[in-house]
């Protein structure tokens, strides 16, 4: 019986840590292919400007949000 209750135990533990949630920008109306370009545009920004890895999410947060984009939960 304890071994059964370990084993529940860590099955509850493990299928936690499986269902991560998912983050993505959105912007309604905007198909994928759309979203997809407008990061791509945001990143070529940032790395042309030799931007501090530190500095860079940031900025593609931003750069995207000027675009109307936000970055929301997502499933």
């Amino acid at each position: 019986m304890k071994s059964l209750i370990i084993a529940l135990g860590a099955a509850a533990l493990l299928s936690a840590c499986a269902s991560q949630p998912r983050y993505a920008y959105v912007k309604e109306g905007a198909s994928a292919h759309a979203t997809q370009s407008a990061l791509a545009k945001c990143e070529y920004q940032i790395k042309v400007q030799k931007t501090p890895i530190s500095e860079q999410a940031g900025l593609k947060r931003l750069c995207m949000e000027g675009e109307g984009y936000r970055y929301k939960r997502v499933g």
